[in-house]
């Protein structure tokens, strides 16, 4: 294509100088003053410099057509430079990306990053090589127990815990507290019953879950769930408390005040002095009696307002 424009300019150019030297010699003459018109002498001149040009032109398009045919040489190398580039990458792709001395999974470059033992497996001791730490469980391979929960590592994959959480299960227990008791530290709730095992007195048992009295019985199957003296039939009766041994809180449990002393398991003050039942006892006074020395004196006023004695009938206000 370069050297077609190349040609039609040359010859355009050619045609043009033929052309202006025909008209030249066609009317030389001025016929007014018998001379060559001074037109004639500027047409011939321009020829000349348009003659001159069209060389020129020729010769940068002969310029450029060779560049035209170095950059093509140049593409061709580029595309075949990338080919080569390609092909080494899919060879690169191939290679090992180091050494693994010890087979653990994990290079000796990436040991040393680390600070692991390339030449040792499983740095730690505790059971699981130093590639599955750092690839798999994300455990750390300087710490045989990374979580702190008493477990190894090696152990809490055993048992399928976190390496990496103390309570695997968020159920209040320790991993380890719950693989030595028997319960399941990847499940909250072992036996099912609804109470976290944290919360369960008897985790592996669907049935029982508190021990209110802490004698190893469940309180579904204990009679005194609260160990007071009166039987949970009787706490029922009396109004009490079944898991609280002294409900009313005056300091005496439910099964002797109803049992022993007579008193009301369910009032403070049985007999309305001013003085507690539990009190009662400590001045040696009668919980049963409002006015224990007869001075005509109630006993919580003597004690608690005038500083007489609850049990000197001459001692009063």
């Amino acid at each position: 294509m370069l050297k077609r424009v190349l040609f039609l300019t040359i010859v355009s150019a050619l045609a043009l100088v033929s052309s202006t030297t025909s008209a030249i010699a066609a009317s030389p003459w001025d016929t007014v003053n018998g001379k060559i018109s001074s037109n004639t002498i500027d047409i011939a001149k321009n020829s000349t410099d348009i003659a001159n040009m069209a060389v020129t032109v020729a010769a940068n398009a002969s310029a450029i057509a060779d560049n035209t045919a170095a950059i093509e040489a140049n593409a061709n190398l580029i595309a075949a430079l990338l080919e080569r580039i390609e092909a080494l990458e899919d060879q690169i792709a191939l290679l090992p990306l180091g050494i693994d001395t010890d087979g653990d999974g994990l290079y000796d470059r990436e040991e040393r990053l680390i600070g692991t033992d390339p030449a040792n497996p499983d740095m730690d001791g505790d059971g699981l090589n130093d590639g599955d730490e750092v690839l798999v469980h994300g455990s750390d391979p300087h710490n045989p127990d990374s979580d702190g929960d008493g477990l190894t590592d090696a152990d809490e994959v055993l048992h399928g815990s976190d390496p990496n959480n103390s309570d695997t299960d968020n159920d209040g227990i320790p991993d380890a507290i719950e693989v030595a008791d028997g319960t399941d530290p990847t499940n909250h709730d072992t036996d099912g019953d609804s109470f976290f095992d944290g919360d369960d007195a008897f985790p592996l048992n669907p049935s029982e879950w508190m021990d209110t009295d802490n004698d190893g019985i469940g309180n579904n199957a204990d009679l005194d769930d609260d160990d007071d003296g009166l039987s949970d039939i009787d706490e029922a009766f009396y109004g009490t408390d079944p898991e609280s041994i002294d409900s009313d809180g005056d300091y005496l449990e439910d099964g002797d005040e109803v049992n022993v002393y007579g008193t009301n398991p369910m009032l403070m003050d049985t007999d309305s002095d001013g003085l507690d039942d539990g009190a009662e006892f400590g001045y040696g006074t009668d919980p049963l009696n409002w006015d224990s020395d007869g001075d005509g004196w109630p006993d919580g006023a003597e004690v608690w307002i005038y500083f007489t004695s609850p049990m000197d009938p001459l001692s009063h206000p």
